[in-house]
């Protein structure tokens, strides 16, 4: 008599419903990771925006700026700020403090975000020579799948992170 190899019907179903199960709890928690997984993301790349651009003020001697731009289908860098607060497209550290942005300028460009919502009450951050940020205190609000953080920066040019609440994000 021969021994047949492999699996019973009864044990495949009881394997594929154990691995439905756990399936059911890891995707959501997966999902939930890797949103604030962007959301950190997309944090660090404007605190380290902004320090770049408090740091090259310094150093340069000259005014440095951050601002959010739009991409457009026909230009795929940024040439000028954008008016509105809308940093969801990106955003570009530049020389100067106009609002045009030679390409000569640009010190570091960063790319739109996809999965976080990023709410500001500015439109651009001027540096000075002495790293101080002009004008009022400005908070950056990133929200993502429930997980929120926010940017805040001082007028002496520090910055600082914090973890914000959802109803921020409205």
């Amino acid at each position: 008599m021969r021994q047949q190899r492999g699996f019973t019907l009864i044990e495949l179903m009881a394997t594929l419903g154990v691995m439905a199960v756990v399936a059911s709890f890891a995707v959501p928690t997966w999902q939930s990771f890797m949103a604030r997984q962007q959301v950190d993301n997309d944090v660090r790349a404007l605190t380290r925006s902004l320090a770049m651009a408090r740091s090259e003020a310094v150093s340069q001697g000259d005014d440095v700026s951050v601002c959010p731009y739009a991409i457009t289908a026909t230009e795929s860098n940024p040439s000028d700020c954008s008016e509105d607060d809308d940093w969801q497209h990106g955003w570009v550290v530049y020389r100067g403090n106009g609002s045009a942005v030679p390409a000569d300028a640009r010190i570091w460009v960063k790319d739109a975000t996809v999965s976080s919502l990023i709410l500001s009450s500015r439109s651009r951050v001027f540096f000075s020579q002495r790293g101080t940020a002009r004008g009022s205190n400005n908070t950056w609000t990133f929200c993502g799948n429930g997980y929120v953080r926010e940017v805040l920066l001082a007028p002496s040019g520090r910055v600082r992170v914090r973890d914000g609440t959802e109803a921020d994000c409205t």
